[in-house]
């Protein structure tokens, strides 16, 4: 099903997908109810790939996918990306409707997806094939609590914990690379690590200090933002009635004033509520 697919694309797999026919999860409320996910790219698109271009046709559901290009459908969604995916899973699963998710790429996903490329060893003809991410890496809030919006549109579909997350223990960082003056250095994630590490190391006492400041004065509004879940938001006159089980961090939020709450990281990083030197 769609949801399926959503979870796949979560974990940033890049196996090429074949022609399928998107069955409704017994989650629904509609017997019978269906998702379809079809390209509408062509074969000379100009973006060729051999892994997923040989045999002449898409890895979507297109041309030998079930169904045809007049499909009847409840609500039709433009784009595989994560959002559309999602919007996708929750209108079958939970709405039982009939949808189908038209895409211009050979892979779904968007910004969440990664794909194969080979390479070829010049010396010794050897091929290999690599694995690149098409947007970030790293995500929070897949594995554990707090949850982030994706994982609670998986939570309400029934597939969060069919999704195998793979945890970072930290990532390479490289500062004027090829100079003489190169860093490379690693963040480690956990608990009190980065301060007590890198932060230390090329920070020293004030960066750690500074950093300890920025927390407390964020904390509130991290707080607030965290314990209210993206699924509890809607657009509307009736947006505050999903928001009232969450009463208290709403008013906490409140107090902070719209310009917080809803602009930018500004007033955190420049003043004036603290001023990152």
């Amino acid at each position: 099903a769609v949801l399926l697919l959503v979870a796949a694309t979560a974990a940033n797999t890049s196996s090429p997908l074949t022609a399928f026919s998107l069955s409704h999860s017994p989650i629904g409320h509609r017997p019978g109810a269906t998702a379809f996910l079809r390209a509408i790219t062509a074969d000379d698109d100009g973006d060729y790939n051999e892994l997923y271009d040989n045999d002449g046709s898409s890895n979507l559901a297109g041309d030998n996918g079930s169904g045809s290009s007049d499909d009847e459908v409840d609500i039709a969604i433009v784009g595989a990306g994560i959002g559309g995916l999602c919007a996708g899973a929750i209108l079958n699963t939970l709405y039982g409707k009939k949808v189908g998710i038209y895409e211009s790429h050979y892979l779904p996903g968007g910004c969440a997806h990664a794909f194969d490329r080979v390479g070829k060893n010049a010396q010794t003809g050897e091929r290999t094939v690599f694995t690149f991410d098409s947007g970030p890496t790293i995500v929070l809030g897949c594995s554990a609590k707090p949850y982030n919006p994706l994982r609670q549109v998986l939570n309400a579909i029934g597939r969060g914990d069919e999704v195998q997350w793979l945890r970072y223990d930290g990532w390479g960082m490289i500062e004027h690379p090829c100079e003489e003056k190169e860093l490379r250095w690693k963040v480690e994630l956990g608990p009190d690590v980065f301060e007590q590490g890198p932060l230390a190391e090329f920070g020293g006492t004030e960066a750690q200090r500074e950093f300890r400041e920025l927390q407390d004065i964020t904390f509130e509004l991290v707080s607030g933002a965290v314990a209210i879940p993206a699924m509890a938001m809607r657009a509307g006159p009736a947006a505050l009635i999903p928001l009232l089980r969450y009463f208290k961090e709403l008013v906490g939020l409140i107090k902070l004033g719209p310009d917080l709450t809803t602009g930018t990281f500004a007033p955190y990083m420049d003043g004036p509520r603290f001023v990152v030197k």
